[in-house]
């Protein structure tokens, strides 16, 4: 049977009356000569030649630039972040002087300032006393944030005000010595002018050093007006963390809620920063003993009636080897961790108090200047020369 001859489909009109064309190949080879023309360009381009040809139309081009937002400017994450690892070493190395006192205020629900204030004195001129500083540092005044923020703009102004004139007088110093000299100089024609304006000089010093004492002045006013202020809102801010049952007090939580103090709130800051992974999986070493001989004394057998000096050395006996490094201080440091024991057990303090004060005495003992027969006691007493026994 023949085949039939395929029969061939007139063109569609479109809506103008005109018939559809079918699309051609050449639009295809044009694609693909405009991408080879795009080749040659980058070749061109990375052979250190320039080319004319045009970009291609898929590469994106240049970057919108960012809306400003809207509000105040807020801390950026990096600053907070080192402000929240500042203070957490501050915490950490002072745990033991100032941890049960913030802890006394959290039982009574509230403090006042003076209560807040006197939990810091004990560490007042220490290694960390800059950020004590802020809670000690003049007598608070109540302020507002809006009121507080004012005045640490406008006294971070008038700093710069004051450094600008400065190198003004410098320079107006130097001009009226260059008028000095050349005054004397001149001969007869010239040294009225001369003289005039050596005098103008003079006079434009005197008055910028009037300014000068005037801005000084006023800059010393501000800021110890803001010392105050700082004092108050720090005091207050942590006093209204330390009031609310559901913050742990911890040296991890207490540095998120004050990082980002005095330019805003604890809530905001301590929201902020426990998003932020900790910097370091270590604790200082003040707060790593505190947390081992706290976990001892919890455990220790109730109703003793001596110092449990040989409950402790069996327990820090079974201390893992790896870890921080606390239970090879422990067993150096034996002595002096069964004096501060015998010392705090013979003060009779309280329970809850008894881990920080054994911290404090071990620190105090550990850490001072001894002499050779103490070294040979220690050296002695070492926990690695005794058998465990109980």
């Amino acid at each position: 049977m023949p085949k039939r001859k395929k029969a061939r489909q007139k063109r569609k009109k479109g809506l103008d009356g005109f018939a559809k064309r079918r699309p051609s190949g050449r639009r295809n080879r044009g694609g693909a000569g405009q991408e080879r023309r795009g080749n040659r360009s980058s070749d061109a381009q990375q052979s250190g030649e320039f080319s004319f040809a045009p970009s291609p139309s898929w590469l994106p081009g240049p970057p919108e630039p960012a809306k400003p937002k809207k509000g105040r400017p807020t801390v950026a994450d990096n600053f907070l972040l080192g402000g929240r690892n500042d203070w957490l070493s501050f915490f950490e190395e002072c745990w033991p002087g100032i941890g049960f006192g913030l802890l006394g205020i959290r039982k009574l629900g509230g403090g006042t300032i003076e209560d807040l204030r006197k939990v810091f004195e004990p560490i007042q001129g220490g290694n960390r006393h800059d950020l004590a500083h802020v809670f000690l540092g003049g007598s608070p005044q109540e302020v507002d944030s809006k009121t507080l923020r004012a005045n640490r703009i406008r006294a971070s102004k008038l700093r710069y005000e004051i450094q600008g004139m400065h190198h003004l007088r410098l320079d107006l110093v130097r001009s009226c010595a260059e008028a000095e000299s050349a005054l004397a100089q001149a001969g007869e024609q010239g040294q009225e002018i001369i003289q005039a304006e050596a005098i103008q000089r003079k006079e434009r010093l005197r008055e910028l050093d009037a300014k000068l004492a005037q801005a000084e002045t006023e800059s010393k006013e501000l800021d110890r007006r803001v010392e105050n202020e700082e004092a108050y809102w720090y005091c207050s801010e942590l006093l209204d963390f330390l009031g609310k049952g559901r913050c742990a007090i911890k040296p991890l939580r207490l540095a998120n809620a004050l990082a980002g103090l005095p330019d805003m709130g604890w809530r905001e800051s301590d929201d902020r920063c426990s998003k932020m992974a900790r910097s370091s999986p270590f604790a200082q070493f003040p707060y790593g003993v505190f947390r081992v001989i706290s976990r001892l004394w919890r455990r220790r057998p109730k109703g003793m009636q001596e110092a449990p000096t040989e409950f402790f050395r069996a327990q820090i006996l079974r201390l893992p080897k790896k870890g921080t490094g606390i239970r090879d201080v422990f067993c150096q440091g034996w002595r002096d961790l069964r004096l501060a024991i015998e010392e705090c057990w013979t003060a009779r303090h309280g329970g809850e108090f008894m881990p920080y004060a054994i911290t404090a005495a071990f620190l105090r003992n550990h850490l001072r200047q001894k002499t050779a027969a103490e070294r040979m006691l220690d050296e002695h007493e070492m926990l690695s020369k005794r058998p465990a026994g109980p």
